[in-house]
């Protein structure tokens, strides 16, 4: 018994070193991500503090600004508040909600991002994914209080952030778990990997050779080199190998003796099936009529000596040979498929006596009578179909001719017992009266019931006795 090599990547320590370090990467990176997911949340709340703050920085010189109209000054203010890093752009807005000033990446209508150049151009950012690109807002209020002590609503002022500040912020602590999860994962890959293939592989190699060694035809002399000198796994594999080994032995040898028993009776079971065929065939081809039987498919998958004969065709071409192909003239085929397959496809049973025409190898036509039934399994399931059939060619012919002869002498005999029987005619104008009870001419009435015609002359009695002038004067 030989066994192929097996390759490192296909054993079974690199698939447990697979599993385990699979699990501890899908482990590394719920971790990871918790770790990313709490750090992304905290930078976005430290930057909308940071935001929430500005109004206390700039809130009083925008308000100021506005109050006098200083573009310049309100301007100065957007450019400062511009470099702060959590700000992405800004935009002032009066109290009528026109826009009066704005600077870096703002919402326009339906929400679409624009870059606002420092000298007033407007363009479309470029690089950003959508997610990356989105912006959140903080809008605050604009107010000035006079010398009066009134307050007047100027508009308000709207601070924009992106979610890339928040993503910058997590990127180095992003890169730093990343790094040291790999060291690790690359570390605890290399330690386990020498662990395993000492503790497991060596052991499973050795065992394998062991495996390999055993040889059923010589089982007696297989014994097992490998021992394991602790109380485990490998310890019971070893204990069961070697009672598989004894068992294998013992079965063995039982083996042999049912083997040798079995190929008695398969050799007198196999001699007594061939006896039973060969009896069989000699029963269908003593029949004196033609035997054939059809798997489902219409293919020929027994015939007797009496149907080869009937179709002009040898036992060797007529098996396999589709019947309906082969053995039906053309105008018959279509017909009896569909029959065939109605037959095959409805309930079983036998089915009445039919005659139909075969088509000989050599292309004779002959009328053959059928009688047939389906093979069906124990089951109940089709499995064939079983027909026997008589060449009656001749016979028919002669019925033919028999009928034809029967037809003639039947219209002779009548023909002959009409001038046969008993003919009413009358005493003195000779007539004779037919069967529907009126008398005419007897040269009519025979030439109707025979073959007869008549030549009209005067005989000599009756020439003197109503022509006697003319019957004297040829005698003188």
């Amino acid at each position: 018994m030989v066994f192929e090599q097996i390759n490192f990547r296909n054993s079974v320590a690199f698939r447990l070193l697979t599993v385990i370090f699979g699990l501890y990467f899908v482990v590394t990176v719920i971790v990871t991500i918790t770790q990313l997911t709490a750090e992304y949340f905290h930078e976005k709340k430290s930057i909308a503090s940071e935001i929430l703050n500005l109004p206390l920085t700039f809130g009083e010189g925008i308000s100021q600004a506005m109050w006098t109209f200083n573009d310049d000054q309100l301007y100065s203010i957007l450019i400062g508040m511009g470099e702060i890093s959590v700000v992405s752009g800004l935009k002032v807005i009066d109290d009528k909600g026109d826009e009066l000033m704005a600077i870096g990446i703002i919402l326009e209508q339906a929400d679409s991002p624009v870059l606002v150049e420092k000298n007033g151009e407007r363009t479309r950012p470029e690089g950003t994914g959508k997610i990356l690109s989105s912006l959140s807002e903080q809008i605050f209020p604009v107010s000035y209080v006079d010398e009066h002590g009134q307050e007047h609503m100027l508009g308000e002022w709207v601070v924009y952030s992106s979610q890339r500040l928040i993503l910058k912020r997590v990127e180095y602590g992003f890169y730093l778990i990343l790094v040291n999860s790999v060291i690790k994962t690359i570390a605890l890959w290399f330690i386990f990997l020498v662990v395993i293939r000492r503790l497991l592989g060596r052991p499973l190699e050795q065992l394998k050779t062991d495996i390999e060694q055993v040889n059923l035809e010589r089982i007696e002399s297989s014994h097992f080199r490998f021992r394991s000198t602790r109380n485990d796994e490998f310890k019971v594999l070893q204990n069961s190998f070697s009672m598989m080994v004894d068992g294998l032995k013992a079965s063995r040898q039982e083996v042999d003796r049912i083997n040798q028993s079995l190929e008695q009776k398969v050799l007198e079971r196999t001699r007594q099936l061939q006896q039973e065929k060969d009896r069989a065939q000699k029963y269908l081809d003593t029949a004196g009529v033609m035997l054939c039987a059809l798997n489902p498919q219409g293919e020929i998958i027994l015939i007797n000596h009496m149907g080869c004969l009937l179709l002009e065709v040898s036992e060797e071409e007529a098996l396999g040979a589709n019947w309906f192909d082969n053995f039906l003239p053309a105008r018959l085929v279509e017909e009896l498929s569909a029959l065939f397959k109605e037959l095959i496809i409805g309930p079983g049973g036998s089915v009445e006596y039919y005659e139909n025409l075969v088509l000989t190898a050599k292309g004779n036509e002959r009328l053959v009578a059928y009688r047939h039934t389906l093979l069906t399994d124990d089951a109940g399931h089709v499995e064939g179909l079983l027909f026997s059939g008589e060449d009656i060619t001749e016979r028919k012919l002669g019925e033919q001719e028999r009928e034809q002869l029967i037809s003639d002498l039947t219209q002779a005999l009548a023909e002959i017992k009409t001038l046969r029987g008993i003919i009413p005619i009358c005493s003195f104008c000779k007539k004779i009266r037919d069967d529907k009870g009126f008398y005419e001419q007897i040269e009519s009435f025979v030439s109707k019931h025979t073959d007869a015609e008549f030549s009209h002359g005067i005989c000599p009695d009756c020439a003197k006795k109503h022509y006697p002038d003319i019957f004297d004067e040829e005698n003188d």
